[in-house]
């Protein structure tokens, strides 16, 4: 049997980011200003793209046909700076990942917003490769391993999120996977929408605390966090852009395969 199509979920998924980017709206000549100063030359094209939950995203070319991507964060806590490290540390390793090119905050109309200015990475989504095309499939996977174990050979300090770029807020990988079982209220709220039980979640919470011992004596090492197909790029049969450091943070590497 064939695996089952996935795009009605999509839609859905999609519909629902639609909804939520049609609320974000910073003002054109803002994010204009924001290019000329990261690039050189205000934008000639804009479009905004619906692409994941958190940013406000551009894809901009410039008059000097300089092609880029601008997010714009409204959190209070934006995690640019700690992405743009991690970036810096795998493009050293030979990961291709995006240049940032400037990072700026500014308040807007009463919001308080930061922009990250980077250059676009050519080619399309890993997830939009359809199944049945096998064999490319499978040469992209290795290289995704290979790119994989580059991402984790850069080293951190701290476990968890990082509190500053390359520092994670915990002292050890065993606190941050156990910090997990104090938000039991809130993995519950979210496992009832995903439509799990809850005593599912409460035998997933004690197994996790009766193989505490497994988190013991974990070195820090830089995790991707999402490293899906949906932010691997490719070309052919070549991977040519790791997308997202935004949520990256130190510890296990297993945990970019859970």
């Amino acid at each position: 049997m064939p695996p089952q199509d996935p795009e009605p979920k999509r839609n859905a998924y999609q519909s629902y980011l639609e909804d939520k980017h049609a609320k974000f709206n910073t003002p054109g000549r803002v994010i204009d200003d924001v290019v000329k100063a990261a690039a050189g030359s205000k934008p000639r094209e804009r479009h905004k793209v619906v692409l994941g939950e958190v940013n406000e995203v551009y894809d901009v070319v410039t008059e000097s046909n300089q092609q880029l991507i601008v997010r714009i964060s409204r959190s209070e806590h934006p995690r640019f700076e700690a992405e743009k490290w991690a970036i810096d540390g795998v493009k050293k390793k030979g990961v291709p990942a995006p240049e940032v090119l400037l990072i700026k905050s500014e308040s807007v109309e009463d919001m308080n917003l930061t922009f990250c200015v980077e250059k676009k990475l050519p080619g399309t989504p890993l997830r939009d490769v359809h199944y049945t095309e096998r064999e490319r499939i499978s040469d992209i996977v290795q290289q995704a391993g290979e790119i994989l174990a580059k991402i984790h050979s850069v080293e951190a300090q701290g476990f968890g999120g990082f509190d500053k770029p390359g520092v994670g807020k915990y002292g050890s990988w065993s606190d941050y996977i156990m910090e997990v079982a104090k938000d039991r209220d809130a993995i519950v709220e979210a496992a009832t929408k995903m439509g799990m039980a809850t005593s599912d979640v409460d035998r997933g919470l004690d197994i996790l605390k009766q193989n505490a011992r497994l988190f013991e004596n974990v070195s820090s090492q830089l995790l991707h966090s999402d490293f899906s197909s949906k932010h691997i790029l490719v070309d052919g049969n070549t991977i040519t852009g790791i997308l997202d450091f935004e949520g990256s943070k130190s510890g296990d590497p297993v945990w970019d395969f859970a």
